[in-house]
Protein backbone atom coordinates (compact mmCIF):
# COMPACT_ATOMS: atom_id res chain seq x y z
CA UNK A 1 0.00 0.00 0.00
CA UNK A 2 1.38 3.40 -0.94
CA UNK A 3 1.59 6.32 1.43
CA UNK A 4 -0.77 9.20 0.63
CA UNK A 5 0.92 12.29 -0.72
CA UNK A 6 1.36 15.11 1.80
CA UNK A 7 -1.14 17.92 1.45
CA UNK A 8 1.61 20.36 0.48
CA UNK A 9 5.26 19.51 -0.07
CA UNK A 10 6.73 21.24 -3.11
CA UNK A 11 10.28 21.06 -4.35
CA UNK A 12 12.04 23.75 -2.26
CA UNK A 13 14.36 24.48 -5.19
CA UNK A 14 11.54 26.03 -7.18
CA UNK A 15 11.32 28.91 -4.71
CA UNK A 16 14.73 30.40 -5.39
CA UNK A 17 16.33 29.76 -1.99
CA UNK A 18 16.04 27.10 0.66
CA UNK A 19 13.83 28.93 3.17
CA UNK A 20 11.40 30.58 0.74
CA UNK A 21 8.99 27.63 0.72
CA UNK A 22 8.54 27.54 4.50
CA UNK A 23 5.91 30.33 4.80
CA UNK A 24 3.79 28.70 2.11
CA UNK A 25 4.15 25.29 3.75
CA UNK A 26 3.10 26.84 7.07
CA UNK A 27 0.08 28.43 5.37
CA UNK A 28 -0.84 25.05 3.85
CA UNK A 29 -0.58 23.42 7.27
CA UNK A 30 -3.02 26.01 8.62
CA UNK A 31 -5.44 25.24 5.79
CA UNK A 32 -5.20 21.55 6.58
CA UNK A 33 -5.65 22.13 10.33
CA UNK A 34 -8.74 24.24 9.59
CA UNK A 35 -10.25 21.22 7.83
CA UNK A 36 -10.07 22.76 4.36
CA UNK A 37 -7.93 20.08 2.68
CA UNK A 38 -11.04 18.33 1.38
CA UNK A 39 -11.84 21.40 -0.74
CA UNK A 40 -8.63 21.01 -2.78
CA UNK A 41 -8.04 18.83 -5.84
CA UNK A 42 -6.34 15.48 -5.50
CA UNK A 43 -3.85 16.48 -8.21
CA UNK A 44 -0.70 17.53 -6.32
CA UNK A 45 0.22 20.03 -9.04
CA UNK A 46 -3.15 21.81 -8.98
CA UNK A 47 -3.28 21.68 -5.19
CA UNK A 48 0.18 23.21 -4.86
CA UNK A 49 -0.57 26.00 -7.33
CA UNK A 50 -3.89 26.81 -5.66
CA UNK A 51 -2.27 26.91 -2.21
CA UNK A 52 0.46 29.23 -3.48
CA UNK A 53 -2.14 31.54 -5.04
CA UNK A 54 -4.09 31.68 -1.78
CA UNK A 55 -0.93 32.19 0.30
CA UNK A 56 -0.06 35.26 -1.76
CA UNK A 57 -3.53 36.81 -1.61
CA UNK A 58 -5.69 35.71 1.29
CA UNK A 59 -5.21 35.37 5.03
CA UNK A 60 -6.32 32.03 6.47
CA UNK A 61 -9.20 33.76 8.25
CA UNK A 62 -10.63 34.93 4.91
CA UNK A 63 -10.38 31.45 3.43
CA UNK A 64 -12.05 29.79 6.42
CA UNK A 65 -14.87 32.34 6.25
CA UNK A 66 -15.30 31.98 2.49
CA UNK A 67 -14.13 28.64 1.06
CA UNK A 68 -15.20 29.89 -2.39
CA UNK A 69 -11.78 31.53 -2.44
CA UNK A 70 -10.39 28.02 -2.76
CA UNK A 71 -12.60 27.31 -5.78
CA UNK A 72 -11.44 30.55 -7.39
CA UNK A 73 -7.79 29.65 -6.77
CA UNK A 74 -8.35 26.19 -8.27
CA UNK A 75 -9.83 27.72 -11.44
CA UNK A 76 -6.77 29.94 -11.72
CA UNK A 77 -4.48 26.98 -11.03
CA UNK A 78 -6.05 25.06 -13.91
CA UNK A 79 -5.38 28.03 -16.21
CA UNK A 80 -1.78 28.31 -15.01
CA UNK A 81 -1.17 24.59 -15.52
CA UNK A 82 -2.64 24.79 -19.02
CA UNK A 83 -0.37 27.72 -19.91
CA UNK A 84 2.68 25.94 -18.50
CA UNK A 85 1.95 22.88 -20.61
CA UNK A 86 1.51 24.99 -23.73
CA UNK A 87 5.05 26.06 -23.17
Amino acid sequence: MTEPEPFYFPDPGMFGHDDAWRPTASYAAELETAGLARHFPTSPELRHIAIEILAERSPISDVTEDPRLIADAIVEAVEIRYLRRQG
